[in-house]
């Protein structure tokens, strides 16, 4: 179909040409193309272009929108990347997972059966790295020693008698048995973690003091002052550099805790004051600046 429509629209277009070619190039009438073939030639490319107008695209003959199921951008597979980098504690993770399911189609203990085993052998490494004994490693996981957490310890060996526990908790486990295991479970990754950074030697600068580093603002934690200053968009009473902004943050004081200390830096150091301000006392003796507001000459 897509091929007849092209020979036709041509052939058309063919005779439109023609007719006008004759038309202009004869100058005796007699030779001239009649006219009844001019209108036909006529009337064929007018029915021609006003079916391709009012003919709805579709069927096999059209192509698909780029957008659309069978379109190019999803005719091709997609562009191939390479294989994921591997992240810490992606197969503790896979691990945790799979024992929570295992708790919602089993029992809590057949969630920590399957975290046991990896848990074990990563606190029975660390401590033979420290320098314990088979024997002795063995021993602390049987009574529980190797903790203070009884919890942690319930999870590592079957044969410690874990803590009881409430009517609350017992029902919560019972209700919600995978989030009960990954909570256990995380005790129990915590106190293997405590323990194994007892027994194994320190990192040469694990605990060294580390300078707080410096970061330099962002523009939107900044914003311009009356003055022409910068200042923190955000308890914007100090300027950029001075003592106050230093101790504008979370573990520092405010930058004006009262209206004393409010007292711009600039007109601390004796510089002339805003047109906002005046002297008070009398010419010459005093530069103190007074605020907006205070009445001069003297105390009521």
């Amino acid at each position: 179909m897509r091929r007849l429509t092209i020979v036709l629209v041509g052939l058309g277009t063919l005779l439109v040409l023609l007719g006008a070619g004759f038309g202009l190039l004869s100058s005796d009438p007699a030779t001239r193309i009649p006219s009844w073939i001019a209108v036909v030639g006529g009337l064929l490319v007018f029915g021609l272009a006003l079916w391709k107008l009012v003919r709805s695209p579709g069927g096999g003959e059209f192509a698909d929108a780029p957008w659309s199921e069978g379109g190019a951008i999803v005719a091709e597979p997609p562009e191939s990347t390479r294989k994921t980098d591997p992240i810490s504690g992606t197969a503790l993770s896979d691990v945790i997972e799979t024992a929570a399911s295992d708790a919602r189609q089993d029992t809590v203990q057949a969630g920590l059966a399957t975290v046991r085993t990896p848990l074990r052998e990563t606190l029975v490494a660390a401590l033979r790295r420290g320098g314990w004994e088979r024997d002795r490693i063995e021993a602390a996981l049987a009574d529980g020693s190797w903790t203070d957490d009884p919890v942690a310890a319930a999870v590592l060996d079957e044969s410690v008698v874990p803590p009881e526990r409430s009517l609350r908790r017992r029902v919560w486990a019972w209700l919600f048995p995978g989030n009960a295991v990954r909570h256990r479970t995380a005790r129990a990754v915590g106190a293997v973690a405590r323990a194994a950074d007892g027994s194994l030697p320190p990192v040469v600068g694990q605990q060294a003091p580390r300078p707080m580093p410096v970061v330099e603002p962002t523009l939107d934690d900044l914003k311009r002052a009356t003055d022409g200053s910068l200042r923190r968009a955000v308890e914007g009473g100090a300027s950029v550099g001075s003592p106050e902004y230093e101790k504008d943050g979370p573990d520092g004081d405010s930058a004006a805790p009262d209206d004393t200390d409010a007292t711009p830096e600039r007109e601390r150091d004796g510089s002339t004051a805003d047109s906002d301000t005046r002297r008070t006392g009398e010419e010459g003796e005093d530069n103190a600046v007074a605020w907006p507001g205070e009445r001069s000459g003297g105390d009521d």
